[in-house]
């Protein structure tokens, strides 16, 4: 390992350190005026050098250049007006340059055309315009926003899950302030965890990422909080159908520290209490989501800030039943909790570090207890107790080096511990009669690993218009007595032969040493997280993609992106296996060294700037798997295969107080597995049937056999649907009220959410369609004080 990582430095630095140009450089900050948040992602450019760069995460840039009698600056950020900043200096500065926010412009992506940095497959979509679109009954949603681009699939209707360039949601790495969460979902799937107002920016990468991120095959998908508002103190708060939100941020100490709490609270409690105190049969239903975000900043000085972020969020639903022979309840409760502690510091003018301390947890839990009576006397009673998380600390340590006008390196080491529990089972029966007891545990087993990796790459400009990116990760993996070792390489090159057009190519092999074991589409809580072992060998993937962008007068920017991708170390529960027949041994419960394959064509155009702003997004795509003992070992459709895909997006402000959001998405049907014959075995009197008794002609009672010819053997039909909303906007002296009327899947379309056969004794044989959201109103009401 120490060989590996000083072959990898010294191929990175070497090209640095033979250069030693004087060079002069400038560095600092790009921050809101209003509220002092930094901007991620701005764009800074040198008129005269050609040299530049983005905002880091922080909001930092460093660009070293030539000396020169003067420097000018342009700083872009997408919404907000430009600046031109002219410096005459000799000597290496730090500045602070604040950006005004350009209140006529909606803008749809950041990242659109105008890129300095070769970097394929990444998209940045603001948390304004997230805010604006039309999602399912109001609750916006970052993950369901980041379905509608190129390249990313939504599961099942209505799932927050998403499937890029033919990947599970299991191969997707999604950061809270560079932290992983593992259960990013409320409501079986139907909303994301994520609040847009407590984000600063999402940003995903599609399959060619940076060295940083490594540790997934699919994505990343980064989000970042915001570090609250350190001029005023501001406050929010929503009520909409699902849920109500609040959310505060102000400075502890002007322009120094700030803070930012945010909160959401699900409506649907009282719905089901009302509605059980209706309910006259004995059966009772509650559930109740909640998110908890904070974040705390402090800048100690002009070169270092301290930063801590926390999240907790949960969900529990109960199951209630009371008659008189019998009572029982059954409890689930799964959440996720986060703390990160990050101290950044600028070394010099050209060295930036950022040093993370964090954990991270998901749990799931299920207790039940059940009590048969008679004469009100308990006869026989049941518990039941069912278990499964996982839990990790960090340690990381991140360096940018701005180290001459044509080398800039990033460079990291990040340590983690995992704990897992795959499923713990534990049962209790108890006869009171009799007295007798029967306990049932399996699994209890804590698995733990560890895994160390290192980064580094080097952006180099070749000349003018090249620019190449060359890195790799080496992690290790520790799974017991067993031992990974794997290199990461990452290559691009970005050629920009003009001021409107860029190319680019890019290759990327990435390992991932975590499994998601999982037989729903839907993404429950109950899917189960399970580490490589000597017996399950980590995921691979290696992907190569081409692209291209163009910008356009009147705001116009068109990118085309191709891309190829092979998958291996996939896995899936054999037919019949499930989390429960799988707690001890659920090593053996799987198919294993499954493969994969995935190409695709993406295509964005996009206007962004102006009172109408908008996107037209199509994919073509095409994604297999393979395992030797599913589907008689051959290739088969993923079960989110949908070939082809579009998006239209349209944003218009007619006046300051009212805007519409309009959303038409269409895709070709999924695959789904079909029985091709369905067999009548034979018909029972089900009161008294044991496999023996001759049938009951007067009570007829069928059961069937079903005859599968292959996996993901049919499509469903056409998915298509239109979602509108429109925003009044009103200012007053004690804040801005926003009210919020909308609509999801206006026309109504039954798209198909699954089929089944059915049997009915009046003859009414057939196929079934299963639909779930047909026309959906909604309203929501937000004040901002």
């Amino acid at each position: 390992m120490k060989n590996c990582i000083l072959l990898l430095l010294c191929c990175l630095y070497v090209p640095g350190f033979a250069q030693s140009p004087k060079k002069v450089v400038v560095s600092g900050y790009v921050l809101d005026l209003e509220s002092g948040e930094p901007l991620i992602g701005a764009s800074v450019a040198e008129l005269y050098s050609q040299q530049g760069a983005y905002t880091n995460h922080f909001g930092f840039f460093s660009i070293p250049m030539p000396p020169a009698a003067q420097y000018c600056l342009l700083f872009r950020y997408g919404g907000y007006k430009e600046k031109k900043t002219c410096l005459s200096t000799l000597t290496d500065t730090l500045i602070k340059v604040y950006l005004p926010f350009h209140a006529s412009t909606d803008t749809v992506l950041i990242e659109a055309a105008q890129r300095l940095a070769p970097e394929l497959g990444k998209l940045q979509i603001s948390t304004t315009t997230i805010e604006k679109l039309p999602i399912l009954l109001g609750e916006k949603d970052v993950l369901k926003s980041l379905q509608i681009l190129p390249g990313i699939k939504m599961g099942a209707e209505g799932s927050a899950g998403l499937h890029v360039r033919g990947g599970s949601p299991d191969q997707n790495l999604i950061l809270l302030d560079d932290v992983p969460l593992y259960y990013v979902n409320h409501l079986a799937g139907l909303f994301s965890l994520f609040d847009p107002g407590a984000l600063s920016q999402a940003t995903v990468y599609k399959g060619i990422f940076p060295a940083a991120y490594h540790g997934r095959t699919a994505s990343i998908i980064d989000l970042r909080m915001k570090e609250g508002n350190k001029r005023k103190h501001k406050h929010y708060l929503s009520l909409g159908l699902m849920s109500l939100k609040a959310r505060t941020e102000g400075p502890i100490k002007p322009d120094t520290a700030s803070y930012l709490f945010s909160g959401r609270l699900s409506n649907i409690l009282p719905v089901t209490l009302a509605s059980n105190l209706l309910n006259k049969d004995g059966f009772a239903t509650t559930y109740y989501f909640y998110d908890l975000y904070g974040k705390v900043n402090y800048q100690l000085n002009s070169k270092d800030k301290l930063q801590l972020s926390l999240y907790a969020g949960e969900d529990k639903l109960k199951f209630g039943e009371k008659t008189p022979g019998f009572k029982g309840q059954l409890i689930q409760k799964w959440g996720n909790q986060l703390a990160a502690f990050r101290w950044s510091r600028i070394w010099g003018s050209s060295l930036f570090s950022n040093l993370t301390i964090a954990t991270t947890r998901f749990f799931y839990d299920t207790k039940g207890q059940s009590a048969v009576l008679e004469a009100q006397e308990v006869v026989e009673q049941n518990e039941l107790f069912l278990s499964t998380g996982i839990s990790d600390l960090i340690a990381k340590m991140d360096i940018e080096w701005a180290a001459s006008p044509r080398h800039f390196f990033k460079m990291g080491i990040k340590y983690i511990p995992h704990t897992f529990r795959p499923a713990y089972l534990k049962l209790h029966e108890q006869d009171v009669e009799s007295g007798t007891e029967n306990h049932v545990q399996l699994g209890n087993k804590q698995l733990k690993t560890t895994s160390l990796s290192v980064y580094a790459e080097d952006e180099i400009k070749l000349f003018h218009a090249w620019i190449l990116r060359m890195g790799a990760a080496i992690s290790t993996y520790q799974s017991g007595e067993k031992k990974y070792l794997y290199p990461e390489p990452r290559l691009s090159l970005h050629w920009a032969p003009g001021e409107s057009l860029r190319l680019q190519l890019a290759y990327a092999y990435m390992v991932q040493y975590l499994h998601l074991l999982s037989n729903s589409r839907l993404g429950l809580p109950t899917d189960v997280w399970v580490p490589a072992t000597a017996k399950v060998p980590p995921q691979y993937a290696h992907q190569w993609a081409a692209g291209a962008s163009w910008q356009f007068p009147a705001s116009l920017s068109l990118n085309i992106e191709a891309y190829y991708k092979t998958l291996g170390g996939l896995n899936t529960y054999l037919e019949g296996s499930n989390l429960l027949t799988a707690t001890d041994e659920w090593e053996n419960a799987l198919a294993l060294q499954g493969k994969g394959e995935a190409y695709g064509l993406e295509i964005l155009l996009e206007k962004n700037s102006g009172a109408t702003t908008g996107w037209f997004g199509y994919t073509f795509a095409v994604s297999t798997r393979q395992f030797d003992q599913i589907n008689n070992g051959k290739p088969f459709p993923y079960n989110y295969d949908r070939r082809h895909e579009v998006s239209l997006l349209l944003l218009h402000r007619f006046h300051q107080n009212l805007s519409l959001s309009a959303l038409w998405t269409l895709s070709s049907g999924r695959p789904f597995t079909f029985a091709t014959s369905v067999y009548d075995l034979r018909s029972y009197d089900p009161t008294t049937w044991r496999g023996v008794s001759e049938p009951d002609e007067s009570r007829p009672h069928f059961f069937q056999a079903e005859y599968y010819t292959a996996r993901n053997n049919i499509r469903l039909p056409t998915y298509h649907r239109l979602d509108l909303s429109l925003q009044f906007y009103r200012q007053r002296a004690f804040g801005e009220r926003t009210f919020t009327v909308g609509v999801y899947n206006i026309y109504s379309r039954k798209n198909p959410y699954m089929y089944f056969y059915r049997r009915e004794l009046q003859g009414d044989d057939g196929l079934k369609q299963v639909s779930l959201f047909p026309f959906l109103p909604y309203i929501n009401f937000a004040w901002t004080f």
